[in-house]
């Protein structure tokens, strides 16, 4: 959806002191609306499927039922729905599991990265152009057993394009990555056609590129 529209959102969190704050981070923005909190996983899926709203932001341990499960019970009801899934850990195999079905947009923050209370509603509008975000420490963490499993195999993604696909799996554009890298966009525009000729993945007006190409590195680090 677009994201100029009214966004309704539900928080789900055992804590009602991070229930609390994330509303109120989240409705400084003029078109965003908590309709519900929730404080289990199983709570969670009674409010969503009440409510059926745009964005659930869900913490990964609650009680009754995770939020790793609860996020793909909803998932499977309601495909269109953007997950931004928070955690206390940086364990890549949550991160695996909430992937594993490659399907919608999905997002796994630490809660740490929240400090900057700007980047909770970052991540939220992401999620809802459709975009797939990953936490920079997961990120690096993947990017760590990617060069693990492929050292010895050919047509690898480099070390350029690796650090491209690390800004770009965190939801930034082509004009922020060649900021970043100091490079220009051009070049990133190249290195990005060149990590997507390397994950087979063809180019079309139906898909959405950042959210392929971040499904598809997560994809290579899964264990065959």
């Amino acid at each position: 959806m677009s994201i100029d529209g009214d966004v309704n959102i539900v928080i789900a969190d055992d804590s009602p002191f991070i229930r609390t704050a994330y509303q109120r981070i989240l409705e400084t923005q003029y078109n965003f609306s908590v309709v519900a909190v929730a404080e289990d996983g199983e709570q969670a899926i009674e409010k969503v499927t009440e409510l059926q709203p745009d964005v659930l932001v869900i913490d990964v341990r609650m009680p009754k039922l995770d939020g790793i499960e609860a996020s793909k019970r909803i998932r499977k009801t309601f495909p269109n729905i953007a997950l931004v899934v928070v955690s206390g850990h940086d364990d890549v195999d949550l991160v695996l599991s909430l992937f594993e079905d490659f399907t919608g947009s999905k997002s796994y923050i630490q809660k740490n990265s929240l400090d900057d209370v700007g980047e909770l509603i970052r991540v939220v509008e992401l999620s809802l152009e459709g975009k797939v975000t990953l936490d920079p420490n997961i990120v690096s963490k993947l990017i760590n057993s990617y060069k693990l499993k492929y050292k010895d195999a050919e047509n690898i993604l480099s070390d350029s394009e690796l650090k491209i696909l690390s800004l770009y799996a965190n939801g930034f554009d082509e004009d922020y990555i060649a900021d970043e890298l100091q490079n220009n966009v051009d070049e990133i525009n190249k290195l990005i056609d060149s990590i997507t000729s390397k994950f087979d993945i063809k180019k079309s007006e139906n898909i959405n590129l950042q959210a392929s190409l971040t499904l598809s590195f997560i994809a290579s680090c899964m264990n065959k």
